[in-house]
């Protein structure tokens, strides 16, 4: 995939996420997926980011 091409599929992306407030809106293999979201769900994955996010940056800078 060329980076004109992620670039429009995140251009996508950002309007499907407005488009469609309560369902997660990703890229998986290319292709843009939404799935809905409970409340519960998205306090869940908040935690998991807040906990996830420093090893995850810390892997893309080495």
């Amino acid at each position: 995939m060329t980076t004109s091409q992620t670039d429009h599929l995140h251009s996508q992306l950002s309007r499907f996420e407005d488009m469609f407030p309560g369902y997660r809106t990703e890229i998986v293999e290319g292709n843009i997926m939404t799935s809905p979201v409970r409340a519960f769900h998205a306090k869940t994955v908040r935690l998991l980011w807040n906990l996830l996010e420093p090893q995850v940056r810390r892997a893309g800078s080495a």
